[in-house]
């Protein structure tokens, strides 16, 4: 008995952890966009698996060449749900760098892996609408459903051993 309690507890903790997010979710990546094309962004800060819509100044979306020789930022516009939204455009094909500014600390910590943008096609491409944001939630069923699914497995267990 004491097993199944020590089991249920640990099971309980289980969502709390997978759940407590907090940085800065951005989507989607610009890997091989080409050149001069534009890269409509969202982003939004997550702070304990929730959406915070106060920012640390005006966010924006800097871009940064692999040889550190072209910088531009990007100011983003509030999006809805508490996202941000900005049109990014890389002037040349290469390496870059993107970085989020305007949350504080959160955004100088957190970097993600350089992209590689394509070669110009022929003549840009006009600005496209802002992309859209879906709802989603990010609870973690899955865990959920794990623990429950293992928590039933011990307990059967733990009743066949009892009775045999």
């Amino acid at each position: 008995m004491r097993t199944l309690a020590i089991a249920f507890t640990l099971l309980l903790l289980l969502p709390a952890a997978a759940a407590a997010k907090t940085g800065i979710s951005l989507n989607p990546p610009p890997d091989g966009l080409p050149a001069g094309e534009p890269w409509d962004v969202s982003f939004s800060y997550i702070h304990n698996d929730a959406v915070v819509t106060k920012s640390h100044g005006h966010p924006s979306i800097e871009i940064t060449s692999a040889d550190g020789a072209i910088t531009r930022t990007f100011r983003a516009q509030r999006g809805p749900q508490g996202t941000w939204m900005a049109q990014v455009s890389f002037p040349r094909a290469g390496t870059w760098n993107y970085y989020v500014h305007g949350f504080g600390t959160v955004g100088k910590n957190q970097a993600w892996e350089p992209v590689q943008i394509a070669a110009r096609r022929g003549k840009a491409a006009p600005p496209l609408a802002a992309v859209g944001v879906s709802g989603g939630s990010s609870f973690p069923y899955g865990w959920v459903g794990a623990g429950v699914a293992l928590l039933a497995l011990t307990a059967g267990a733990l009743v066949l051993r009892r009775r045999v």
